[in-house]
């Protein structure tokens, strides 16, 4: 049987480029982004489970186009994503290979935590969350994307092995953190409303 890190390596992730639909799921986290995170010049960001780069490259979109300075971070559980992220990301950004149940960052070092299709790999999704909270300054913004629960779904994301969909009610329950406030869903409008077939999107704010 293979391991997590083997299973979710940049060949296996490569494997579901087509699911990026030419951009069109990248623009997508980009319009999420945009008009649900807040993000300022100086801030230190960090790509959680950031794969071979889709999010970051979201991320560098925005910052390019409202000319502001960040710090990116990204981890995943694959060592050999690194090389497959800098392919795709041009910006600078510090990456680790960890575990999300076991972060190694320090507490209250991050403004902006962004974490998309993580969660259906995870068994322990309120470990997870915990971390991110740590992780997370006061104040500090944390956006989830998770796949929806639905056939469709089920079936682009069953090349990962044993990825699995949820939906908001069987989620939201792992974000009754003591140290989370303002939890919001948020979904995609305008010309990306298809995106909310696939995903549902939550935005928390960290106390």
């Amino acid at each position: 049987m293979k391991s997590m890190e083997e299973t979710y390596d940049s060949e296996g992730y490569r494997k579901l480029g087509w699911f990026n639909f030419l951009g069109f799921y990248q623009r997508a986290i980009g319009s999420i982004i945009r008009n649900s995170v807040d993000i300022q010049d100086g801030n230190r960001i960090l790509d959680a489970g950031c794969g071979y780069g889709l999010v970051s490259r979201a991320i560098e979109n925005e910052i390019k186009a409202n000319k502001i300075d960040i710090e990116l971070y990204g981890f995943d559980i694959s060592p050999s994503m690194p090389k497959a992220y800098r392919s795709f990301v041009s910006i600078p950004a510090e990456l680790g290979c960890m575990d999300a149940c076991n972060l190694s960052y320090e507490d209250n070092y991050f403004d902006t935590i962004i974490c998309a299709g993580l969660f259906e790999h995870i068994e322990n999704p309120e470990i997870v969350i915990s971390e991110y909270m740590r992780c997370l300054k006061p104040n500090g913004q944390l956006l989830v994307v998770v796949s929806q629960k639905n056939a469709l779904t089920q079936t682009m994301i069953s090349f990962f092995g044993n990825a699995t969909g949820s939906d908001y009610s069987e989620f939201k329950p792992f974000l009754a953190h003591s140290d989370i406030t303002d939890v919001r869903r948020v979904y995609f409008r305008g010309f990306y409303i298809w995106g909310n077939v696939f995903s549902f999107v939550v935005r928390c704010q960290a106390k």
